[in-house]
């Protein structure tokens, strides 16, 4: 285990210097798309899908679109904004401090998107990227959804030791130029409206861990079907469904990463390893952010509330006032501690090295998209795996801490406001209705909470990891 220097302390000296642009860009962004958009519509369009959750945030989606937020965080060499990943986390807390639902429209489309990047599939990548650019053009919001989790296989999915027991019956069968696709996947977010759906399928699903086959399906392929949204207690604005899939012809060209395109079976496993890994310390610092910004949101609702009241004077709501502040503090540090020891060590490191980040960016496409490329990549992965485990600890304590104290903040708000909080129009029960999901998905705070346990402090890994700081 590390007890060296936080990776913030060095970030600043290691990071790329447009990073910390970036990061102010993706802030005022945010700040200008909270106070046109957000602000003026969120409330009222909570309650609209609360009594009818079949109604769809559509304006909200094309307002996403039209702003180019399903783009920005492309890479540049693909047509995208190529906004750094971290900068996205400054983003999610400014927009998680009025609607988490808002935000998670965009973060679930960036985590399938994401997923596909992480495969090193960048042939797929790009024909996604271009999609997504064209329904900016054509004002058509080309929408990505991640298909993972089943009715019977959900936490068990997020954990590369309970993976081998999922029951998981989501089968592909491999055929002449693809794979058919046949099961069904539930609580997707976004699949009401996405153009594409990345789905995990299995080869042989009583081995899910070791015949993963990640593919990239369109949303109105013949034998998808998506089903009823949801009735959510929060998050109303991004719409989960289930899917059914029955028999649905999978090219090859659209199968982003399967057993066959690996030298051997071991090696395919310990990718998939890593991948899951990756693609979870990123998204599991995303939910912190949210968490950062909606416990920040509880603190700045209770004191308008309390200042409003005549209330501020008395101690005992200073004290509360102040607890609400340590715990949006402790929240955020905790999530950027995560999103910079990503940076500095986790799969998109190269992206913040200004030689690499260089050549990236001149590279010629057809050597970009390549499959000599991808597997270079993909071995070049496998051999850097020095701080795997504790980016994946510290990922998994920024999610669980900062939704508990998210959660906290919340109920607290809600105790001083008394029958006031349990208006709609004063905003603090929707905080607390949207927060709770944060405990749940991207594996629940139990889990994580194994995770940290299993990567840092289980006497088999009980360990110094090799550090540089």
């Amino acid at each position: 285990m590390t007890h060296g220097l936080p990776y913030s302390f060095s970030a600043g000296q290691k990071l790329t210097k447009g990073v910390q642009k970036e990061i102010a860009e993706a802030i005022a962004l945010a700040k200008r798309w909270v106070q046109e958009v957000v602000n003026p519509v969120y409330l009222e369009l909570d309650a609209k899908i609360e009594s009818d959750s079949d109604f769809l945030a559509r304006t909200v989606l094309a307002k996403i679109n039209e702003w180019g937020l399903l783009s920005l965080w492309m890479p540049k060499a693909f047509g995208g904004g190529g906004l750094s990943p971290v900068s996205m986390i400054a983003f999610n807390e400014e927009v998680g401090a009025t609607c988490i639902g808002t935000a998670n429209i965009i973060g679930a489309h960036y985590v399938a998107l994401g997923l596909v990047s992480m495969t090193q599939n960048f042939s797929l990548l790009h024909r996604l990227c271009l999609d997504i650019k064209r329904g900016e053009k054509e004002k058509s919001p080309c929408v990505l959804a991640v298909a993972i989790t089943e009715p019977n296989a959900g936490t068990d999915l997020e954990d590369v030791d309970l993976m081998a027991k999922a029951q998981v019956k989501t089968r592909v069968v491999l055929q002449d130029g693809g794979y058919l696709l046949s099961g069904s996947k539930i609580f997707i977010s976004n699949s009401k409206w996405a153009r594409w759906q990345i789905v995990v399928g299995y080869e042989d699903i009583a081995r899910p861990h070791k015949s993963c086959v990640i593919m990239a399906v369109p949303g109105n392929a013949k034998g998808v079907t998506v089903g009823r949204i949801e009735e959510k207690m929060g998050q109303h604005l991004c719409p989960a469904s289930e899917v059914y899939y029955e028999d649905v012809v999978v090219p090859s060209d659209n199968v982003a990463i399967s057993p066959q395109q690996f030298r051997s079976q071991h090696q395919y496993e310990i990718y998939c390893q890593l991948l899951g890994d990756d693609i979870l310390s990123i998204s599991r610092a995303g939910v912190g952010a949210l968490a950062a910004g909606s416990a920040r949101q509880s603190m700045d609702l209770c004191r308008k509330f309390l200042m409003s009241e005549n209330l501020l004077e008395n101690e005992w709501a200073q004290i509360q006032l102040a607890d609400m502040y340590r715990n949006y503090q402790i929240a955020k540090l905790i999530t950027w501690e995560s999103g910079f020891a990503t940076a500095l060590y986790g799969p998109n490191r190269d992206v913040y090295r200004t030689g690499i980040n260089f050549l990236m960016r001149m590279m010629p496409k057809f050597l970009l998209l390549s499959a000599g490329l991808r597997r270079s990549l993909r071995e070049r992965r496998l051999r850097q795996r020095g701080h795997d485990k504790e980016i994946s600890a510290l990922a998994s304590t920024a999610k669980y801490t900062a939704s508990d104290l998210a959660v906290k903040n919340a109920q607290i708000a809600l105790s001083m406001m008394g029958e006031a909080g349990l208006r709609q129009e004063n905003a603090i029960e929707k905080v607390l209705r949207d927060i709770k999901l944060l405990q749940i998905y991207e594996g629940t705070n139990q889990l994580n909470r194994i995770n940290v346990f299993k990567n840092v402090l289980a006497p088999s890994h009980f360990a110094p990891f090799a550090e540089s700081l």
